[in-house]
């Protein structure tokens, strides 16, 4: 049974590892941008004009890392949000994107 965990938790941790090397997030003046590229390029845009929402999440195991997510929406739907994950000290980021915002 201790292996089970121990190829779980591994097993969780290469998957984070990988999705984490594949996704790129940029911010720029105009837009954010989501890219992952694995084989194929999925890029999701928000204008920073359409911004109506910016949030932060942490998990307990993240507030003691200092690591976090910053979720930014322009509508209901998995297309207009882009959640920007595993990302080192997220509310300079946050506040970026908020002074961005008009």
């Amino acid at each position: 049974m201790p292996f089970m965990i121990g190829l779980m938790v591994f097993s969780r941790g290469a998957y984070r590892y990988w999705v984490n090397h594949c996704t790129t997030y940029y911010v720029t003046e105009r837009r954010i941008i989501h890219m992952y590229q694995f084989g194929w390029l999925h890029t999701t845009e928000i204008p920073v004009a359409r911004i109506i929402s910016i949030s932060e999440s942490r998990s307990f195991f993240e507030v003691l890392t200092d690591r976090g997510s910053v979720l930014v929406a322009s509508g209901i739907g998995s297309g207009q949000k882009i959640r920007m994950e595993d990302i080192d000290s997220p509310g300079p980021v946050a506040d970026a994107i908020r002074g961005l915002v008009p």
